[in-house]
């Protein structure tokens, strides 16, 4: 006997009537983890292919949101490296600039410090002069002179009519407050104290102390006179000759212009007289020129050894201009 025939069940479902998961997936990663989903979806797409299932179109949109939220995912990053360094410059100037508040400032503001100008230093007038220039006792203390020097006083240039130098200009190389170096030289006021020892049977000049304080307009005009006077004495440097009334040239050896070492705002200038009257001959000119506020202060010590005493007058003249 036959057995009996089982009926046989409904055949499986085909697997082309099923969506395919990784499509599914695809679309829910995308807003989860958006590569994730695009993985997702080209896995989706690729079993697709080979078993035909359903969800392609599933699988295309799980990999369009995915690829454009990664996009927005990338510029938003970009866009967030870059904007914050700007916006917080901007923050830190708007607190920097702001008026005060009880907030506190996280950063100090800049400040630039500008130094002002020194005021001028004010000017000498006529009635000081007196009291700038050295006394004999001073002169006795400072420049090493004695009682057998005597003093005299005038307040115009210098008046050499009967001597002549050549050349003209280099006469003051050798003395001061003459008209070649300050005739035009726009000064409004003039002293000068002088210091002579004569010899009573020659009447020649043994030694001679002579300073002189000139004024002027404002301290600008009074420096250009010493770089006036200072440039002339550095075209002078050698022999120059004097000539005067008694027929006898006193020659003069010039030498180079210096500074002081104690203050190179004074120009030095020394020479030696080599040929002229005998007891002339070795005796030596010491110069010294200076400014300070509108004063020009301009000294000459001529004696066998003169040394450093015209820079001495001319630092302690210079100490008494008030600045």
């Amino acid at each position: 006997m036959a057995p009996p025939v089982v009926p046989a069940g409904p055949p499986p479902p085909s697997s082309q009537d099923e969506t395919n998961t990784f499509a599914t997936l695809s679309v829910v990663f995308a807003f989860l983890f958006a590569p994730a989903g695009a993985v997702l979806g080209h896995l989706g797409l690729s079993q697709i292919k080979r078993t035909g299932q359903r969800g392609r179109d599933r699988a295309l949109v799980g990999l369009s949101l995915s690829y454009t939220l990664i996009v927005v995912a990338v510029a938003a990053l970009v866009i967030w490296a870059v904007i914050p360094s700007s916006s917080n410059t901007t923050t830190t100037e708007a607190k920097t600039t702001a008026p005060g508040t009880n907030s506190p400032v996280t950063t100090p503001p800049t400040t630039t410090t500008t130094t002002p100008e020194p005021p001028p230093l004010p000017l000498v007038t006529e009635a000081q002069l007196p009291g700038l220039l050295l006394n004999l006792d001073d002169s006795i203390r400072l420049v090493g002179l004695n009682d057998g020097y005597s003093p005299y006083e005038e307040t115009t240039l210098r008046n050499v009519t009967d001597l002549s130098m050549t050349p003209p200009e280099c006469f003051s190389a050798i003395a001061p407050g003459l008209p070649v170096s300050y005739g035009n030289s726009g000064h409004t006021a003039t002293l000068s104290r002088s210091f002579t020892n004569l010899d009573v049977k020659t009447m020649f000049a043994l030694g001679n102390f002579d300073e002189r304080a000139t004024l002027y307009a404002d301290a600008p005009a009074a420096s250009r006179q010493v770089d006036a006077i200072e440039k002339t004495w550095q075209g002078c440097h050698g022999n120059i000759t004097q000539n005067g009334p008694s027929g006898s040239p006193v020659v003069f050896d010039v030498g180079e212009v210096t500074r002081s070492a104690t203050d190179p705002s004074i120009v030095l200038l020394s020479s030696t007289v080599q040929n002229g009257p005998k007891l002339m001959v070795g005796s030596r000119s010491s110069r010294a020129v200076a400014v300070k506020s509108n004063v020009v202060v301009d000294v000459v010590v001529f004696a066998p050894d003169p040394g450093g005493r015209a820079e001495a007058a001319a630092i302690e003249i210079l100490s008494r201009i008030p600045g």
